[in-house]
């Protein structure tokens, strides 16, 4: 079922006047209405463990959220980015001509039509925004590929590593806050099934009622990869 948003306003920029800030909004309205009719949603990281899944057969079952540089080898149903950066890179590239992009309210003000507003923007990394947008769309199954919020590990872990926009292997990351975002959206979202693939090693999720854990193996044999 299409969600009834409409849109909403972003705030265009801040007017200093009289030691008042004024600001002057814009309405940006829905552009995307994706409709789930009942199939799951695949929400692709760039952790190194996606490469464990043929990516290029999901379409064929549901489908897929990207992010970020995840274009450059694979065009997704929706690529989301809510770093300005990247969405230069992928606005340059031309991708956003014929793709769905979606970004945050800079990306809008800087690339304009190209970029599609992220609904209701919670602020958060762009894998957890991607799971927040499945979410808010009405997936009822949404499987997370290629994510790897351990806080044990302290450092960038991704295949896109020193790349144009990307920072180098080893830079240090604070994993702690992934977790969190991704809690607040299992919370937000109890009516929705979320499968975390190939992340039973991360034990913070447990006491949710609507999170599975499904190993590699399992889902490749679920969908006949």
């Amino acid at each position: 079922m299409i969600s009834t948003y409409e849109g909403e306003e972003i705030i265009e920029k801040i007017v200093i006047s009289g030691g008042k800030k004024n600001y002057h909004r814009k309405y940006i309205p829905r552009s995307v209405f994706h409709d789930p009719s009942d199939k799951p949603a695949f929400i692709l990281g760039n952790s190194p463990s996606r490469s464990k899944i043929d990516i290029t057969k999901l379409k064929e079952h549901g489908y897929t959220y990207g992010c970020n540089a995840l274009y450059r080898d694979f065009s997704p149903d929706f690529l989301v980015t809510v770093d300005v950066a990247i969405a230069g890179e992928i606005v340059e590239s031309g991708y956003a001509k014929n793709n769905v992009v979606y970004g945050g309210y800079k990306s809008i003000l800087t690339h304009g039509e190209d970029i599609t507003l992220i609904p209701k923007h919670p602020s958060f990394s762009t894998g957890n925004t991607a799971t927040h947008i499945a979410s808010f769309d009405g997936h009822k199954e949404v499987f997370l590929i290629g994510f790897n919020p351990d806080p044990k590990q302290k450092t960038v872990d991704n295949l896109y590593n020193g790349t144009n926009c990307y920072k180098p292997a080893g830079t240090d990351i604070m994993h702690e806050l992934w977790v969190k975002q991704l809690q607040k959206i299992f919370a937000t979202y109890p009516d929705v099934t979320y499968y975390l693939v190939d992340m039973a090693h991360i034990p913070f999720f447990g006491y949710f009622t609507n999170v599975r854990n499904v190993t590699v193996e399992n889902f490749n044999k679920k969908f006949e990869l």
